[in-house]
């Protein structure tokens, strides 16, 4: 992004980078470090398996524009606990709209977390949900070598000059420890979550004397935090760092440099480390509202840029109490010139066949994504969806682990545990499954296949499953409908596919026919083609 420092270069970056947002490194281990604190044991989230089927990180980076760690992290945690209730999620709307219609303040707002910068390594969040190394001796000891040593070697130079010296000896001293202490600090203690602190209240007080009804919902929870964090505000700007330096003012780096310099010989971070350490658990909670509520804030800001990047159409979803699923020409965000699908499901299970890249599974992702894009943004990017409030589950690309001596069956057979286990619970369960139990014997896939699809379809669920497996399609014909994807292979010009959701069952597939066009001999896919009209 560079250094930037004058308003109107900032303002007319934000205005350039409008709708699609800064460009930027991400991180994810730290990126997701506040929903693994906070919200992973949550009754109900998009689980780990779930998220990686749906290739959610990808999606997160399509719509991620926020401007401050705080807000990649509430961004993240957001899509991970999908909301049950319809007055939240119409706030969240109306405050996506609002941003939407306030350029003004938004582009003010934006400057202030743009400036809020990034906590390097999540640090914030290991302060506000670890124990820290209080070691009031340490403020005690350094607040003497610091602060009141010198200014004895100062008063006794009067008598005898020869205790400038000593004072001189003082400062070089209190130099090295204080490098050798702050490189400590930074090593094992969240001492740069601090000086995050300090940027988060200096945001904060700028953005609540913003009058704009994005700050409405937000206003109250941000003036309570830092009401309880001024008491340390001086502490926590001592510790806050010199950034966004304009590299071509040579005086305001000399200064910085003789600030710094004068600070280690006087413990001045130190010190005001460990005067908020004594009392951080007086900090923890307003530290964590003020990093949520912020974060909340770049986070809706980013949504709104997403929606106004965006030429397909959304719509508002429509939540309703029965156990039926909805969606009219629904989009898959992460596919180029995605083709629209739509599916209404009322009581029976849906089975998907298709031939090989037809569309099966990106369609899969397709409903995943969208339920929760209207869990958590109260949005679909579709025509219409209907929909009560889904635990979304999925087992799609379940993984073997060799270091583990897990088998790709078991790792199967663990995914689909999940979603058996979830429909013990209250929320009715959405469950995407593809190829199941491919990785096991055909005999034994059957018969575990049609067990565990009736067992979750009399349950409170809808589940849809992709399958090559015809003889499955002619098991479940009372409780499933069908569905399939199909294309045309032709040996000149190769595949053509619609990618169009049709109803029925594929009868045949084209496997044989890819090998014939991709080059294999004659020989092996004219026996093949016998093979399979004898096996029928």
């Amino acid at each position: 992004m560079g250094i930037i420092n004058k308003t109107k270069d900032f303002e007319h970056y934000v205005r350039t980078a409008w709708p699609d947002g800064p460009g930027k490194k991400r991180e994810f281990k730290y990126i997701r470090k506040y929903y693994d604190v906070f919200s992973s044991n949550k009754e109900y989230v998009v689980d780990d398996q779930s998220w990686d089927d749906l290739s959610m990180d990808e999606v997160y980076k399509l719509i991620d524009r926020t401007y401050s760690s705080a807000g990649e992290s509430m961004l993240y945690n957001m899509l991970r606990t999908p909301l049950a209730n319809k007055e939240e999620l119409n706030k969240r709307l109306n405050l996506i709209k609002s941003i939407k219609n306030d350029e003004a303040n938004r582009i003010k707002i934006q400057g202030q977390l743009f400036d809020l910068s990034k906590d390097r390594n999540a640090q914030v969040i290991s302060f506000i949900s670890n124990d820290l190394e209080v070691e009031e001796h340490k403020r005690i000891l350094f607040t003497f070598l610091g602060r009141v040593l010198p200014i004895i070697f100062i008063l006794l130079s009067f008598f005898n000059i020869a205790f400038i010296i000593f004072f001189v000896v003082n400062l070089v001293i209190n130099g090295v420890i204080s490098s050798m202490e702050r490189k400590r600090l930074i090593e094992k203690q969240p001492m740069e979550a601090i000086a995050y602190v300090g940027h988060m209240i200096k945001a904060g007080k700028k953005i609540l004397k913003l009058d704009c009804r994005i700050l409405d919902e937000y206003r109250d929870d941000i003036e309570k935090s830092i009401d309880i964090l001024k008491k340390e505000q001086r502490s926590f700007r001592s510790v806050s760092r010199n950034e966004g330096i304009d590299a071509l003012n040579l005086l305001n780096l000399a200064r910085d440099a003789f600030k710094e310099a004068f600070g280690q010989t006087t413990f001045d971070v130190e010190i005001a480390y460990y005067k908020v350490a004594r009392r951080y658990k007086d900090y923890q909670e307003p530290i964590k509202i003020l990093y949520e509520k912020l974060g909340e804030v770049d986070a809706l800001i980013a949504i709104a840029s997403y929606l106004d990047s965006i030429e397909e159409e959304v719509t508002i979803p429509k939540f309703i109490d029965e156990t039926s699923f909805k969606i009219v020409e629904g989009i898959h965000p992460l596919v180029e010139k995605a083709v629209g699908n739509s599916i209404n499901i009322d009581k029976k299970g849906i089975v998907i066949t298709g031939t090989n890249m037809s569309g099966k599974s990106t369609f899969l992702r397709m409903l995943g994504i969208n339920i929760i894009f209207a869990q958590s943004f109260n949005f679909a990017i579709a025509k219409e969806y209907e929909a009560p409030f889904f635990n979304l589950v999925s087992s799609i690309s379940p993984e073997d682990d060799v270091s583990n001596g897990k088998s790709y069956y078991l790792a199967e057979a663990e995914a689909l545990l999940r979603i058996i286990k979830e429909l013990e619970k209250e929320r009715p369960v959405f469950c995407l499954i593809d190829e199941i139990f491919r990785g096991t014997n055909p005999v034994e896939r059957i018969a575990a296949s049609e067990e565990i699809l009736r067992y979750i379809q009399r349950r409170n669920s809808i589940s849809l499953v992709a399958t090559h497996d015809r003889e499955l399609t002619n098991l479940l014909e009372e409780s499933h409908d069908f569905y399939y994807f199909s294309e045309n292979v032709s040996e000149k010009t190769g595949l053509s596919f619609d990618y169009k959701l049709k109803r029925g069952i594929l009868k045949k597939g084209n496997a044989i026919k890819l090998l014939k066009y991709v080059g294999y001999p004659k020989e092996i896919t004219d026996m093949a083609e016998l093979r399979v009209k004898e096996y029928e």
